[in-house]
């Protein structure tokens, strides 16, 4: 009887790893059929005990399977790869594979943060951009313009460099990529997708240290705005108002219980229901800063800045934009799912090919 114990034992000790490391539903299955995508995911484990990376590994696959079940797929299927600190996620059904790559490596760090006013921020902008530019004007340190044999990555080259050739020419190579708004609540000003790389820069510089506000943090938008009077897309600059000593949002989505896809007349949105104590700060939130904009941030993205007309209660909120239904009930899924406690990227994606 006791080798029988020590059997059973050894079978749960075993294959116990197996049972936790793999969730799905309706099982496996191979990739055969147009919108199969497989995508690998790696786990971020730096500074983590080796003892618990394996905890670690759990948890994070079961965030992802909560949030998948929550999407309109028609199967999916989660499970670690070898031991190793890494998933391989497979799903049916799918019609948008940026929406799943970003659903799966999304932290959902939702946060409400106070912001300034453009009138408050632009002047020290200017300021970044004189001495920015008068310290980067130098057309030395451009390489060497590439050859043009004629193909289009040379000429894409081309471009990139005679574009950098001009920057280092500027004396205002901050303004000159970001169109600032006056007179505007939380959001500042907007730059070309082209350019938001290039605004990044400075913004992150040396340069940047020292002339703005520690108080403030500057993010963009995160879906892109159409251009007002010429072709192309632009992405919009957001000043955020740090208040908390922490350096954390006072409200996040650690206080939120429930967040549901709807549609308005305005469009789709994502409605969010907080606990007790989210709701008190809330209100306490909405009521100071009435006439002001809060900006809905979820992963440093913006996703709205709402002015507020009047203090808020019973915990209940709106992220509204220019979503479409399918992202609203993504992002959802993400919120409900709750905060990644690690960071994730992606190792490689594949997905069914017909032949032709």
């Amino acid at each position: 009887m006791k080798k029988n114990y020590f059997i059973v034992a050894f079978f749960v000790f075993m294959f116990m790893p197996l049972l936790v490391s793999c969730f799905s539903k309706s099982g496996s299955f191979e990739l055969e059929e147009e919108g199969d995508v497989e995508i690998i995911v790696g786990i971020d484990t730096t500074g983590i005990p080796v003892q618990e990376i394996q905890s670690v590994v759990d948890n994070t696959l079961a965030i992802l399977a909560t949030r998948l079940s929550q999407m309109d797929y028609d199967r999916y299927f989660v499970q670690q790869v070898d031991g190793q600190a890494s998933l391989m996620v497979r799903v049916k059904g799918v019609t948008d594979r940026a929406q799943l790559r970003k659903a799966l490596v999304s932290q959902a760090n939702l946060g409400f943060w106070e912001t300034f006013t453009s009138a408050e921020i632009i002047p020290y902008l200017r300021t970044l951009d004189s001495l920015y530019s008068a310290n980067h004007q130098n057309v030395d340190e451009v390489p060497d313009q590439p050859v043009d044999d004629g193909s289009l990555e040379s000429r894409i080259n081309n471009k990139i460099w005679e574009e950098e050739f001009a920057s280092r020419q500027s004396d205002h190579q901050l303004m000159e990529k970001l169109l600032v708004y006056y007179d505007t609540f939380g959001c500042i000003g907007r730059s070309k997708l082209s350019d938001v790389h290039k605004v990044d820069s400075i913004l992150q510089s040396d340069e940047a240290k020292q002339c703005l506000p520690q108080n403030l943090k500057l993010l963009w938008g995160a879906i892109p705005v159409s251009g007002y009077q010429d072709e192309g897309e632009y992405l919009e600059l957001y000043a955020i108002k740090v208040t908390d000593p922490s350096g954390q949002a006072v409200v996040t989505g650690d206080c939120v219980v429930k967040a549901e896809s709807e549609s308005t007349d305005w469009g789709p949105c994502i409605s969010i229901e907080m606990n007790n104590d989210g709701a008190r700060r809330w209100a306490t939130m909405t009521r100071i800063n009435t006439g002001s904009a809060i900006a809905i941030v979820v992963d440093d993205l913006v996703y709205s800045a709402p002015r507020v007309n009047g203090e808020i209660t019973g915990g209940k909120s709106q992220i509204s934009g220019n979503f479409t239904i399918e992202e609203t009930k993504n992002l959802a899924a993400i919120l409900n799912s709750g905060r990644m406690p690690v960071r994730l990227f992606l190792i490689s994606e594949q997905s069914f090919e017909p032949s032709k």
